[in-house]
């Protein structure tokens, strides 16, 4: 099994007159459940989230649900102790699964493994998701998804 990283993408709400800074180790590992985890999904392009309210749940959720049946209905969050974390695969790919959650500084980094077909494939078209719930955080950190692609 190889691994490499595909996109490391940069999500910060706001940058802070500081700078942002992704220098420093991870200062803590957050513990996390999943919400829902699924192959097919009404998002076709690929998706990072940090959601801390129930509208921007409603919207995501609505989005990932779409021409799916029977649809998930919306989860139970308490935004006032917990934010949501959805991450969508892009299309074509076999799988995504959160791994890890750090909290860096004022931000947090999130892991994401996505399965992808390095030789002879299925012909399945699947738009794989991972959404999880954890401890809340600020409302504007810097938030850095890390995607690693697992070949098989």
């Amino acid at each position: 099994m190889r691994y490499r990283i595909i996109v490391p993408v940069l999500v910060s709400l706001s940058c802070f007159p500081a700078g942002c800074s992704s220098e420093g180790q991870a200062d803590e590992s957050l513990s996390f459940e999943t919400v829902s985890v699924g192959t097919w999904n009404g998002i076709t392009n690929q998706r990072s989230e940090v959601i801390y309210n129930d509208t921007e749940l409603s919207a995501f959720w609505s989005a990932l649900m779409n021409g799916v049946s029977p649809a998930i209905p919306v989860p139970t969050v308490d935004f006032s102790a917990q934010v949501v974390i959805g991450v969508v695969a892009p299309e074509g790919t076999f799988g995504v699964t959160i791994t890890r959650i750090e909290r860096k500084g004022r931000g947090m980094v999130v892991n994401a493994t996505v399965a992808s077909c390095n030789s002879i494939c299925p012909a399945v078209v699947l738009r794989p998701y991972h959404v999880v719930r954890t401890g809340k955080l600020l409302r504007a950190p810097p938030v850095d998804f890390v995607f690693l692609d697992e070949l098989f």
